[in-house]
């Protein structure tokens, strides 16, 4: 009997030593799991928010993670491994910003025979401008939003800014044509409009010089025939001084509501023969106003535009320099162009000639409003992920004010560090 107990209190410490032996190998395990796990979602967020305000790569600061950690714990032959690493952003969507990880993290430590641990993780914020309301009588804004990360709703979101663009409408105030007969100089007046365009096209003469104008507020195509367009601000009468004598047309357009800091966008020039002639422009900002330019010289008499020009004119002279008899014709297109993207201009002709043609964008007029969050009133409806926002304008708006739409920007963040833009266009009201 005595022997027995002492058999069975041999095996009690043998197996208590057995099972604290594994204890302590499997706590350090525990802990290890724990923290790296808890690590990966930390990392998964900062790889986020890097790739949005770094220019920095979403996989770069993963896999560098990954090596580090591997390092680290190399003495516990600790293999990492990232199972799916979908990366979601909408780029698309002007009043949605959504971003979106769902990946998940393979551990193995050989060292303790631990292998085929899995840990998913998720990291999201999805922002949306519901809503959005400009009036101009009462001088005021209101914004609505919704915020939802991977958890529900989003009551940790920070509104930084809330910004106004003011897009005035273009307005054509007087457009007008010249003659050139002969003249080595020509006064224009064109009293009443802020920004004005010129179109010159001659029969192969170029403008020296426009009293007044600077030379690079020129853009022109060479050859025979010649256009020119020049283009200032504010400047009521000038007058173009031509290298020699020359005949041609001036086409004259007066506007208000031009962004006359910054009025030129894009432009593109094209020179060719035949009986048929066109030009590309690819705008380069939002709301703007395309005029086209078509000059054409023959050698017939009853030379003309066919197609292409929604006023054009037609001269015919005669001109021992370049030919005995040509006919010089001349057209103009404006057009309004409300988005970023090609546009393309053509004509036709009823006999073959020589031609060259300009296309020029004109960019409206903007103002702009900035509203920095201590100017805001933010309220969180808890629970919801909806915040309404609304702020003072402060705003002296003249009566009959030509504006045309207004784009309204709301800059955020999370408490991750996370965050964007997001904007509406609007139709103010008042």
């Amino acid at each position: 009997m005595f022997i027995a107990i002492i058999i069975l209190a041999m095996s009690l410490l043998v197996y208590s030593a057995g099972s604290r032996y594994q204890t302590l190998r499997r706590e350090p395990t525990r802990e290890i799991v724990q923290t790296i796990t808890d690590d990966f979602k930390r990392v998964l967020t900062l790889a986020l928010r890097k790739n949005l305000t770094e220019p920095v790569d979403y996989n770069t600061t993963l896999t560098d993670w990954v090596k580090n950690l591997t390092c680290y714990y190399s003495g516990w032959g600790l293999q990492l491994k990232l199972i799916n690493l979908p990366y979601f952003t909408n780029n698309t969507l002007r009043d949605r910003f959504d971003v979106e990880v769902d990946s998940t993290l393979g551990i193995n430590i050989t060292s303790i025979g631990f292998y085929g641990y899995e840990y998913p993780a998720q990291v999201k914020l999805s922002v949306t401008l519901t809503d959005a309301t400009v009036n101009l009588d009462e001088n005021t804004v209101e914004v609505n939003l919704t915020a939802f990360n991977e958890n529900g709703p989003a009551s940790d979101l920070e509104i930084q800014f809330l910004n106004i663009t003011f897009i005035y409408r273009i307005r054509s105030l007087e457009q007008f044509s010249v003659p050139i007969v002969g003249d080595t100089s020509i006064p224009i007046s064109i009293p009443e409009a802020n920004f004005t365009v010129l179109h010159v096209v001659t029969n192969g003469t170029d403008v020296s010089t426009i009293d007044g104008i600077p030379a690079d507020h020129r853009l022109f195509t060479a050859g025979n025939p010649r256009v020119e367009t020049w283009y200032w601000s504010n400047i009521s009468t000038v007058t173009i001084n031509f290298s020699q004598p020359c005949k041609g047309i001036v086409w004259v357009f007066g506007f208000e509501n031009v962004n006359t800091t910054n009025p030129i966008g894009s432009w593109n020039s094209a020179c060719g023969s035949g009986s048929e002639a066109s030009v590309d422009i690819t705008t380069s900002y939002n709301d703007s106003l395309i005029i086209s330019v078509i000059g054409a010289l023959s050698n017939k008499e009853d030379f003309e535009i066919l197609t292409g020009c929604n006023w054009s004119e037609r001269y015919n002279w005669s001109d021992p320099i370049v030919m005995e008899n040509y006919t010089l014709a001349s057209g103009v297109n404006h057009i309004n162009a409300p988005s970023k993207r090609s546009y393309s201009f053509n004509w036709s002709f009823n006999k073959q000639a020589d031609w060259a043609a300009l296309a020029v964008e004109i960019r409206a007029m903007q103002m702009d409003v900035h509203l920095p969050s201590g100017n805001l009133t933010i309220y969180y409806v808890s629970g919801s992920g909806e915040y309404m926002i609304s702020g003072s304008l402060g705003l002296e708006i003249p009566d009959g004010a030509d504006i045309e739409r207004c784009v309204v920007r709301i800059g955020f963040v999370d408490s991750r560090g996370i965050g964007g833009v997001v904007e509406k266009e609007v139709e103010p009201s008042g």
